[in-house]
């Protein structure tokens, strides 16, 4: 396998999460994403690098809905 596929740069992870890669930067900053915890990143001197499997893991976290009452429902309880 080939390391190059299991790693993310700062502009693919934003990509990956749906976000700008000004957000991710920031959230590197103020350790939140999107009203939680940012996705954990390794910093090697300058360069910032983000696993994808944590990445995933990381979307995985939030809830799945199939329909935009069930999100409501959900915020209400």
């Amino acid at each position: 396998m080939r390391i190059e596929k299991l790693n993310c740069t700062n502009q693919e992870a934003a990509e990956l999460l749906t976000v700008s890669a000004n957000t991710l930067r920031n959230s590197r900053s103020t350790g939140k994403l999107c009203g939680r915890g940012a996705p954990p990143f390794i910093k090697m001197g300058r360069k910032i690098i983000y696993l994808k499997a944590d990445l995933l893991q990381w979307l995985e976290s939030f809830p799945k809905y199939s329909n935009t009452s069930e999100a409501q429902l959900s915020e209400v309880a």
